[in-house]
């Protein structure tokens, strides 16, 4: 059973949409937001999602966060995306701890409010 560890609280700032020669779109969205729990931290980060339906799809979000002892960490994070009711997207997907711990990371992204709140699980 997975222990949550933490959570975010982002912002959308900024978001660009484009074709794939594919016929896919391919977001990339721009968050910034703070980490509580296991690290208390601000953080940048660029979600990169790609689908072909609208309904599903893929992402890897590159993210730094600064630490308020100092130290900064950065991190990759790559899932999947499936669409909810009410123009809302859940992300669930994986990173390492800087010790390398399996992270679960479990989010929603709201275009009402443009936010991404989420929860981090270490994984057994």
């Amino acid at each position: 059973m997975e222990q949550e560890i933490a959570s975010f609280d982002y912002t959308v700032t900024s978001v660009t949409v484009r074709n794939a020669p594919d016929g896919a779109k391919h977001f990339e969205i721009n968050f910034e937001g703070v980490i509580q729990g296991a690290w208390e931290a601000t953080t940048l980060a660029t979600m990169q999602l790609r689908t072909r339906d609208l309904q599903n799809g893929s992402f890897t979000t590159v993210g730094v966060a600064y630490l308020r002892d100092g130290k900064v960490l950065d991190a990759e994070v790559s899932g999947t995306m499936q669409t909810l009711p009410g123009h809302k997207w859940r992300t669930r997907g994986q990173t390492l701890t800087p010790d390398g711990r399996a992270i679960l990371v479990i989010g929603e992204m709201e275009l009402a409010t443009r936010s991404y709140k989420g929860r981090y699980y270490l994984q057994p």
